[in-house]
């Protein structure tokens, strides 16, 4: 797959203004859809799963919520600390999916930058 399918995940300003671990974890999952669209498109298209935005993107909710599980984080109710590790796991995950080296440094930079906004 082509570096190009794979989307550059930027916030607006205002969405990283005053930051709560709600609004974070918000961001987080927009961060990885952006991500990790094209991957999901891709494994969709090969065993015939839906591939729509709103498919890809609870897809992606659930890869979260699950590395959540993983650290023995709470999805509902995370912590800056939880935000840290998740970060390793789903690094560690884009990588084994193929991901470009690149796009997962952008996206674990972005993200990082985010959380220590957190108080």
């Amino acid at each position: 797959m082509a570096d190009q399918e794979y989307g550059k995940w930027c916030p607006n300003p205002s969405d990283i203004s005053n930051p709560t671990t709600q609004k974070v974890r918000s961001l987080m999952v927009d961060c990885f859809f952006e991500a990790q669209k094209a991957t999901m498109v891709q494994a969709g298209q090969a065993i015939g799963t839906e591939t729509d935005e709103e498919s890809l993107r609870s897809n992606v909710e659930g890869v979260i919520r699950m590395a959540f599980k993983e650290i023995g984080g709470d999805f509902n109710d995370p912590t800056k600390e939880d935000f840290v590790n998740i970060l390793d796991v789903l690094s560690r995950k884009a990588s084994a999916w193929g991901t470009p080296k690149d796009i997962i440094e952008h996206h674990r930079e972005t993200m990082s930058e985010i959380i220590e906004l957190l108080p």
